[in-house]
């Protein structure tokens, strides 16, 4: 049995693509196929971006609510966590507690200006703090969407 050949930058960006052109297509009132299309676009995309990133990066989705909806890459080496145990957890749970109560305000700001760039500091799930830098955009690579593209600083 040979090993499998990981696709190629072109066929991983044509996978995203096609995904994208079926979603655009679908009626968002077939529900269980707007979500299907949904999921297609957000899994070829996420391939896509594991496959350009330099694997120090984490590379975070969230919903409407701030949880973590999918997680990949460098989810151990920055935060700690597997990025299965990231999963289902919201935003709030890995900000560092120095942030108190703005993050809903920092949200907001998010949600209004639909990307923020920077420096922020998490919380490791072994409760140390992590300088990181980041690149969010919101409503992104789909609506109701948001994704977060995190390295540590430095």
């Amino acid at each position: 049995m040979q090993p499998a050949t990981r696709p190629s930058l072109q066929e991983l960006l044509h996978a995203w693509r096609e995904a994208d052109r079926v979603w655009e297509q679908t009626d968002v009132t077939e529900e269980a196929a707007y979500r299907r299309a949904s999921g297609a676009v957000l899994e070829s995309w996420l391939a896509y971006q594991e496959r350009v990133s330099d694997g120090r990066e984490l590379l975070l989705i969230a919903d409407d609510a701030r949880r973590y909806v999918q997680v990949r890459g460098a989810a151990l080496a920055v935060i700690g966590y597997e990025p299965s145990e990231m999963v289902g957890r919201r935003v709030d749970d890995v900000t560092a507690a120095e942030y108190g109560d703005r993050v809903d305000e920092m949200w907001d700001t998010f949600r209004i200006k639909d990307r923020m760039d920077g420096e922020f500091l998490l919380e490791r799930k072994d409760g140390s703090r992590v300088p990181v830098v980041f690149q969010a955009r919101y409503h992104f690579p789909i609506p109701g969407l948001h994704f977060s593209r995190i390295r540590l600083a430095g």
